[in-house]
Formats: structure tokens, C-alpha cells, sequence
């Protein structure tokens, strides 16, 4: 029971972590405040099996991240047309002087 105890503590600490980093990048992608860190993970081998009274929090935290991934997506395919726009008007090179008839 002890041994069972001390895996749920595990792989709550596990839980915790990984939703501060899925928080930290909602917030950050919320504010479009600059580059967002490059994350990876793996499971720690020192936690054995997640523990069955988790899965419906880590589920939870699943679909958080599957939404953060689409979002993320979204923002990717916005700056890449943003980016084409740009690189489309420097192809064009310098414009032409422009007179406006301000007397009519």
C-alpha cells in the first residue's frame, strides 16, 4: 500500500509539472509575447505505471494539450501567411514615386 502511495505521489508530481509547462504555454501563446520554448518530455522510468485514480486527470490534461497543439497550429500557418506577404512585396521591389492632387 505504501509502494502504491509513493507511485501516485510520483506521477501526481509528474501531473503538476506538466500542466504548469501546458499553463506557461497558454499564457505565452495567449500574449504572443515572443518565441515559445522548445519543450520535451518523457516519462520517468522511476514512476512506473500511472496509477488508475490519474488517468481521468491526465485525460484532462491530454485534451488541454491537444487543443494548445491546434492553436498552435493555427498560429503557425497565420505567420507563415503573413510571411509570404512580406517576401511577395519585397519581390516586387521599390515602388514608384506617388503624387496625390490635393487641389482638386
Amino acid at each position: 500500500m505504501e509502494a502504491h502511495r509513493a507511485r501516485v505521489a510520483r506521477w501526481a508530481g509528474v501531473l503538476d509539472d506538466l500542466e504548469r509547462q501546458t499553463e506557461r504555454l497558454e499564457t505565452q501563446l495567449d500574449g504572443a509575447d515572443g518565441d515559445l520554448p522548445v519543450l520535451t518530455w518523457s516519462e520517468p522510468a522511476e514512476a512506473g505505471s500511472m496509477p488508475p485514480e490519474l488517468a481521468a486527470r491526465a485525460r484532462a490534461l491530454q485534451e488541454r494539450q491537444r487543443a494548445l497543439i491546434d492553436r498552435l497550429e493555427q498560429a503557425q500557418a497565420s505567420n507563415a501567411h503573413h510571411l509570404q506577404a512580406v517576401r511577395e512585396l519585397d519581390e516586387r521591389g521599390p515602388a514608384g514615386p506617388v503624387y496625390i492632387d490635393t487641389t482638386g
